[in-house]
C-alpha cells in the first residue's frame, strides 16, 4: 500500500490540487492508493492501461464501485505531492533512475522502470523519481516519486 504522508509533513510540491473524480465501472477505490484516469474515469494502474492511463492521483477516501457503471460513484483525489512507493520486483528502480526516469505504475502501490508495466507517474516523460532507497519507510527499498 502507498504510504500516507500527512500534509503537515512537508510532502507538498507547492501546487496541491484536490478535486472530485468519477470512478470507472467495476473499480474498488482504496484510500491512500494511487489511481489513473482512463477515458475520464479512475482505474487501477496496470499493464492493460499502460498507454491510456493519464494523470496519476491519490484517493482521499474509499469507494466500492465494483457493481456500478462508469461515473456512478465519485471520490476526492489529489495530486501535487510526493509519496514513497514499493519498488517493483521484476523491473526495479535503481539509483541511476533518480531524476531521469518518469517511472511507471505497475499497480496502485508499486513503481517500475518498464513502460509496458503501466502508465507513467510523471506527466509525459518528465522525471518523477526523486529518490531511491528512502529512509524511514515501511518498504525494503522504496522509491520516492512526485505525483504532479
Amino acid at each position: 500500500m502507498a504510504e500516507l504522508v500527512p500534509v503537515s509533513a512537508g510532502n507538498l510540491l507547492g501546487v496541491q490540487v484536490i478535486k472530485s473524480a468519477k470512478i470507472g465501472a467495476g473499480v474498488n477505490i482504496e484510500q491512500g492508493k494511487i489511481y489513473v484516469f482512463v477515458a475520464g474515469y479512475l482505474k487501477v494502474p496496470a499493464a492493460a492501461n499502460a498507454t491510456t492511463g493519464k494523470r496519476p492521483v491519490r484517493a482521499l477516501s474509499s469507494a466500492d464501485n465494483t457493481s456500478g457503471g462508469n461515473g456512478d460513484l465519485s471520490v476526492d483525489v489529489e495530486y501535487g505531492f510526493w509519496v514513497d512507493m514499493a519498488n517493483d520486483g521484476m523491473h526495479p528502480i535503481t539509483q541511476a533512475d533518480v531524476g531521469v526516469s518518469p517511472g511507471y505504475l505497475s499497480s496502485a502501490t508499486t513503481v517500475s522502470t518498464e513502460s509496458a508495466d503501466g502508465p507513467p507517474i510523471g506527466q509525459g516523460s518528465a522525471p518523477a523519481v526523486i529518490s531511491f532507497n528512502a529512509t524511514n519507510s515501511v518498504y525494503g527499498r522504496p522509491v520516492r516519486v512526485e505525483i504532479k
